[in-house]
């Protein structure tokens, strides 16, 4: 039999993130005035009777000055690690440009929504 575990939405709890993929379209450019960075980690311990039988492929992906990156690896025989980082640079995005960005953050958001898959030995 299988379990799954959900990894958690990061970009969906983070309120500017989730605020830059709400639109279609935009009437102006999109200024970045300041860096901004985050770096989320979390750590599942596997219990006892269960093996990894699946784990999200890493994703790392950028559109001028916004760079994600999703990775999920196995650092110990019972410990998964999910780790999420996002980096923004002081820049511009056009309005002619955003529906590339919007882009990025979806399919971003589609690979947060990704499994972790154990299966009872």
């Amino acid at each position: 039999s299988f379990s799954y575990i959900t990894i958690p939405a990061v970009m969906q709890k983070d309120y500017f993130l989730s605020s830059l993929r709400r639109y279609s379209s935009r009437e102006n450019d999109l200024y970045f005035s300041s860096d901004y960075s985050s770096e989320v980690v979390f750590e599942y311990e596997i219990p006892e009777g269960y093996s990894f039988t699946g784990i999200p492929e890493s994703f790392n992906s950028s559109f001028k000055c916004v760079s994600l990156s999703f990775s999920a690896s196995k650092t110990a025989s019972n410990k998964i690690t999910v780790t999420v980082k996002t980096s923004i640079k002081k820049g511009v995005v056009t309005k002619e440009e955003y529906s590339q960005l919007r882009l990025l953050l979806l399919n971003f958001s589609i690979k947060e929504d990704s499994f972790i898959v154990l299966e009872k030995k």
